[in-house]
């Protein structure tokens, strides 16, 4: 018999069938955060000049532990907490001093930024672009994610789209994949 809060593996993702994502070594957050700590000590002893650094970070860390992110609901810490990990190892040898402003750390270069790749940031982006594309393609996902659409639609009570209305929140909904990308949305002022 297994427990709904344990995680099962799946395409690289560990997700229980409650929907949680952390709380023991073998949930999604614990997992990334660990390999996220290996991937440091990896790179400590390590002599890297400020392009490897950043050439690790963009080639090897991104892909390994954002790989991933698409169906994740990480809270804005908790991807803080993963990118400071790798960070205090790979911006000092970056020559750039701890006390930087993460808006100048993670900006992009037109705006004056270092361009630093952000785990919110990844996770945002590839959970907007997954429902667009899976909603694109009409596949069999597509229809599940339209009937999920349109459960949560019934549960909200909203008379508007539920993904084009983000301003009311909607805390009694509880959680899930959707209404994180709906809270998201509503954080970055946009609708779909």
């Amino acid at each position: 018999m297994v427990s709904s809060s344990c995680p099962l593996t799946g395409l690289g993702c560990r997700l229980a069938v409650d929907g949680s994502q952390c709380g023991s070594d073998e949930h999604e957050f614990e997992y990334r955060k660990a390999q996220c700590t290996e991937l440091a000590h990896r790179c400590l002893p390590a002599r890297l000049d400020p392009d490897e650094c950043h050439s690790v970070m963009v080639q090897r860390v991104v892909p390994a532990i954002g790989y991933p992110m698409a169906v994740t609901r990480f809270t804005p810490n908790q991807c803080q907490q993963l990118n400071s990990t790798i960070n205090r190892v790979l911006l000092p040898k970056m020559r750039i001093n701890r006390h930087m402003p993460l808006a100048v750390i993670y900006s992009p270069l037109r705006l004056g930024g270092l361009n630093w790749p952000s785990f919110q940031i990844k996770q945002d982006c590839d959970s907007i672009l997954t429902l667009i594309k899976h909603l694109r393609h009409d596949d069999t996902m597509a229809n599940d994610i339209k009937v999920a659409l349109s459960a949560w639609q019934l549960v909200s009570g909203l008379c508007t789209p539920f993904m084009e209305s983000v301003t009311p929140k909607l805390t009694y909904l509880g959680d899930g994949w959707l209404p994180h990308i709906r809270d998201r949305l509503a954080i970055m002022d946009g609708y779909i």
